[in-house]
C-alpha cells in the first residue's frame, strides 16, 4: 500500500534503517513475494474489463514478475540507509520458502514494477 504497515519486508526494511541485526533464512535464493498496490489494481482492472462467457472460478499467484535474490534486496536496502546492520543467514529447519509463480496471471496481462523501483517508493513513504 502507500501506507507504512507491519509485514515482512516493512520489518525488514525498518531493522535495516535502525541499523539491527537481521536473520534470514535461504538468503541466497530467489524472491519475488511483494506486490505493489498500482499493480494490483490495474490487474484487477484487467480481469473486470475481460469479457467471459464461462462462470468458472479461476486463483491467481501475485507476486514480483522479476524475482530476485533475497541477499541482493538486503544488500540494495542497505545501501539505501547507508546501514550498518549484519546480515545473518540462519538455518532454515522447517520453514517453508518458494518463489511464486505468476505466469498465470502474466498470461492474462499482469506486469510488476521491478523490486528495487518499489523499495524506493517504499523508502520515500516511510518518512
Amino acid at each position: 500500500g502507500h501506507v507504512w504497515g507491519k509485514n515482512f519486508f516493512y520489518g525488514l526494511m525498518d531493522k535495516i534503517r535502525k541499523n539491527e541485526l537481521v536473520e534470514l533464512y535461504n538468503i541466497d535464493r530467489n524472491f519475488n513475494n511483494i506486490v505493489e498496490l498500482d499493480d494490483l489494481i490495474h490487474f484487477i482492472t484487467i480481469l473486470c474489463s475481460k469479457c467471459y462467457s464461462n462462470t468458472k472460478n479461476e486463483i491467481f499467484l501475485l507476486g514480483n514478475t522479476k524475482s530476485m535474490v533475497l541477499n541482493d534486496i538486503v544488500t540494495y536496502i542497505k545501501n539505501i540507509y547507508q546501514s550498518t546492520s549484519v546480515v545473518k543467514s540462519v538455518e532454515a529447519k522447517n520453514k517453508r520458502y518458494f518463489t511464486l509463480d505468476v505466469s498465470k496471471a502474466v498470461g492474462y496481462g499482469y506486469f510488476s514494477k521491478e523490486i528495487k523501483i518499489i523499495i524506493d517508493a517504499l523508502h520515500q513513504i516511510q518518512g
